[in-house]
C-alpha cells in the first residue's frame, strides 16, 4: 500500500501548477501581442 502510493505523483497539485503556467504563458504571449500591435500604431502615427 505505502510503496504504491508513494509511485503515484500528486497528479493534482502538479496538473494544476502545469495549467495555471500554461494559462500564464498564454495570457503573456497575448500581451506582448498587444503591446507590439500598440508599438505598430504608436510608429505609424509618429511617422506621419
Amino acid at each position: 500500500e505505502r510503496e504504491r502510493r508513494s509511485e503515484e505523483p500528486p497528479i493534482s497539485l502538479d496538473l494544476t501548477f502545469h495549467l495555471l503556467r500554461e494559462v500564464l504563458e498564454m495570457a503573456r504571449a497575448e500581451q506582448l501581442a498587444q503591446q507590439a500591435h500598440s508599438n505598430r500604431k504608436l510608429m505609424e502615427i509618429i511617422g506621419k
